[in-house]
């Protein structure tokens, strides 16, 4: 099960680094997904990570016991704002959101840019984690060469920023 936490943008790193220097879980139990894009730097393409979620870790949890504990070892970590729960429970990742980024971050979660070409008005994904998942896709962005998934996670639907390149268009 994951769980999620919310800490301050931009310090995703930072306050990984704080939960494992306190031992409150280990280092493949904390993590952030970041997003692979490709950008044209002095005629160059060059490989750009960014934090796909901005202020907010996961954590891999087995059970909701385990959970509890670690709402109580987080009070350790100053940076920590909260974990996302409702009401006074706290909340794991549903299963199929879970799933979704299993399937585009891998085991080192980060989601890769993805190649493809558009045929008419459809997109299709030739190499990369989004393919089989075009459905996903709500708007491309040549220029930039990204893509915007539309998903539903955390309770709501978001616009989800990834790497794709669209090298021809049919």
């Amino acid at each position: 099960m994951w769980f999620v936490t919310q800490v301050m943008t931009g310090k995703e790193e930072e306050v990984r680094q704080l939960c494992l220097t306190r031992k409150v879980c280990s280092p493949a139990d904390v993590f952030y997904f970041m997003s692979e894009q490709k950008k044209k730097v002095k005629g160059e393409m060059t490989r750009v990570l960014r934090p796909l979620f901005p202020g907010y870790l996961f954590f891999e949890i087995s059970t909701m016991e385990d959970a509890a504990e670690l709402k109580q070892q987080l009070r350790k970590v100053p940076a920590m704002t909260k974990l996302l729960s409702a009401g006074e429970d706290i909340v794991a990742v549903y299963p199929e959101e879970e799933n979704l980024l299993r399937i585009l971050g891998g085991e080192n979660h980060v989601i890769d840019a993805s190649t493809g070409i558009i045929e008419g008005d459809q997109v299709k994904v030739m190499q990369g984690p989004l393919r089989g998942q075009e459905a996903l896709i709500c708007h491309i962005d040549r220029h930039k060469r990204k893509a915007i998934l539309q998903v539903h996670l955390f309770n709501r639907t978001i616009d989800m920023p990834v790497g794709l390149e669209i090298i021809k268009r049919i």
